[in-house]
């Protein structure tokens, strides 16, 4: 450019930018349709979109049972059939089990059904604020059977428990409805080839209609949000973790299980009132239950089971919100989010450490036994305050332990 000036006689002068304008856009800015993102990422229970009801399909047909949930995170959805069994079958999604399917959207699809297939299918909806588990029942009939399955409730009483008779013949193939009194619902249960033995109903509904005298437990049943758009928070009671905990409701499609304050929910619904225990006694504070444990995490608690081996105590699972220490597990190499820590001796009448404490989320210290992570009763368990999260995350970056360590010895 320079030279082309001198060409031409002008004179080149450097000036300061005032303005400088933008490229214009190639095509107009699409008008913003969407909505504002909802403050806040804290973490929602799971809840279905609908209550689950009961179907029915004919012998060769096709049934699909959706668990559709909502939550933050989005939950993970696992099935499992209910049984007799000691341990039921676990599916999980992008799975095939024999003539069963369960999709990436935790919907559960059944080809070519047969009789064996009637029952009830659990989906347990999982993630790091809480857990659900609902029954989806299924009946399988014949078409011969269909008729005759209006005729049901005028014998009902009768077949409402198994015949009490013995059958030591083969099984038939067929499999009927009878009510179980202790889940106060009814089950399905194989039909022997004996002569009487075929006592009960064709499917669940008709089950339920003649037995189920009440109209059921409202606590029992999970939480369900509903389709609409009229959010409201609400309390329901988890028959699981056994205490009552929000979620949002729609407004419109829910059931009983669904309050407006949690003292309303804990009025309704058997949350234990034991009496008050005593605090539980740490081996150490926390700088030393820091340095002698083995990992040290912030999570919250999504299921507690009994574990009779377990030396009394059980199996807790924990959902990961952050690892604090790791030395013997790899949690963040393998981005564990899901952690089973297995109670050593914990009383169950006055839990120590006491991993059902409040709502929140738990700072939760122990050692590593064969990859195994244990608590037991002089274990750092307290609720993870922002105060304290910092204060473990200070000791670590200051490596305090490399100095303790070197004191003692």
């Amino acid at each position: 450019m320079d030279a082309e000036a001198c060409l031409r006689g002008l004179r080149l002068r450097v000036v300061p930018c005032k303005h400088v304008l933008s490229w214009p856009p190639s095509s107009p800015r699409p008008p913003e349709t969407t909505a504002r993102p909802t403050p806040g990422d804290a973490p929602v229970p799971p809840a279905l979109y609908s209550s689950p009801s009961p179907q029915a399909v004919y012998v060769g047909g096709t049934a699909s049972l959706h668990c559709d949930v909502s939550g933050r995170p989005p939950p993970a959805v696992t099935w499992e059939k209910q049984s007799d069994q000691p341990e039921n079958l676990i599916m999980r999604p992008d799975q095939m089990y024999g003539n069963v399917v369960v999709t990436s959207i935790g919907q559960l699809v059944l080809y070519n059904a047969r009789p064996e297939d009637a029952g009830l299918y659990t989906c347990t909806a999982r993630n790091a604020a809480g857990l659900l588990r609902a029954d989806f029942p299924l009946s399988v009939v014949q078409r011969d059977s269909a008729r005759a399955g209006a005729h049901e409730a005028a014998t009902a009483p009768a077949q409402c428990l198994p015949s009490s008779q013995t059958c030591v013949g083969p099984p038939s193939g067929r499999v009927l409805w009878h009510f179980d009194p202790q889940r106060r619902s009814c089950m399905t249960f194989p039909v022997g080839s004996c002569a009487g033995s075929a006592q009960g109903f064709e499917t669940y509904e008709a089950c339920q209609q003649a037995c189920a005298r009440d109209p059921g437990d409202a606590c029992a049943l999970p939480a369900v949000q509903g389709p609409c758009q009229g959010w409201e928070p609400r309390w329901a009671y988890s028959p699981l973790l056994q205490h009552c905990h929000p979620f949002e409701y729609s407004g419109c499609e829910g059931n009983g299980n669904n309050f407006e304050s949690r003292e309303s929910c804990e009025h309704a619904c058997p949350v234990p009132r034991t009496p008050p225990c005593q605090a539980c006694r740490l081996r150490s504070k926390l700088a030393l239950s820091l340095c002698r444990s083995d990992f040290a995490i912030v999570g919250r608690l999504t299921e507690l089971l009994e574990e009779p081996e377990a030396g009394g105590g059980g199996i807790a699972r924990v959902a990961l919100d952050e690892v604090l220490k790791d030395d013997k597990m790899g949690l963040r190499l393998l981005g564990t989010k899901y952690l089973e820590v297995t109670l050593i001796g914990v009383d169950r009448a006055c839990p120590c450490p006491n991993v059902t404490a409040g709502d929140g989320p738990l700072v939760i210290m122990g050692e590593v036994r064969d990859g195994v992570a244990m608590l037991d009763a002089g274990s750092y368990v307290r609720a993870a305050s922002e105060k304290r999260v910092k204060k473990i995350s200070e000791l670590l970056e200051r490596k305090a332990c490399e100095l303790l360590n070197r004191f003692q010895d």
